[in-house]
């Protein structure tokens, strides 16, 4: 699964939304259903809103990753969640894309890619290892997420000596594979 930055959370309107592409891929191999076309895969979505504010003693040339601010001796970090829900999600109108050699997804039809943030789980490195072997096909869905509920938090801002980001948490269990999750980190602006 892979996704577009989405627009900013401007939450000085009367209904503060953001719009998410999602794009995400299923291989088929040639040997085993080269015939078959994925119509439909449906599954539980969880959503979440975080906030990450961090304070440092020194200042920084950059804005250090979640990583590197956690194990940082210099900063403090604290994280709050504004938003929860669950959904259900169904991904059809699969369509034919192809694979180059360098990893990156070739466009057959599909709409603009941009921005891209991919997650392996155990069942799809091996598919990806053998992605010269099959037909991948790519589903796109527009998810709408209200803002409405997190009340007038914050907004993104960056200084050398502190930051505040949100990022949206998206986890996907297809519910032919319950105990399988894919999940995607996605940065969003909010602003008023």
């Amino acid at each position: 699964m892979r996704a577009r930055e989405p627009k900013p959370i401007v939450m000085s309107k009367a209904h503060p939304s953001t719009t998410i592409d999602i794009y995400s891929r299923l291989l088929s191999f040639k040997h085993a259903y080269p015939e078959v076309i994925p119509t439909l895969v449906s599954g539980e979505l969880s959503i979440v809103i975080k906030s990450e504010t961090s304070f440092s003693v020194t200042p920084c040339s950059r804005v250090p990753t979640s990583l590197e601010a956690t194990n940082s001796l210099d900063m403090a970090r604290s994280s709050t969640v504004h938003l929860q829900e669950k959904r259900k999600l169904a991904l059809s109108k699969f369509c034919p894309v192809e694979q180059s050699v360098s990893g990156n997804w070739n466009n057959s039809g599909c709409g603009d890619l941009e921005l891209e943030v991919r997650v392996l789980i155990p069942f799809f490195q091996e598919c990806q290892k053998n992605c010269s072997e099959g037909v991948h096909w790519e589903s796109d869905s527009r998810l709408l997420i209200d803002c409405s509920s997190m009340g007038l938090p914050p907004p993104t801002f960056v200084s050398p000596w502190a930051y505040r980001r949100y990022v949206v948490h998206l986890a996907f269990a297809p519910n032919k594979y319950p105990r399988q999750e894919l999940k995607l980190r996605i940065p969003v602006q909010v602003n008023y």
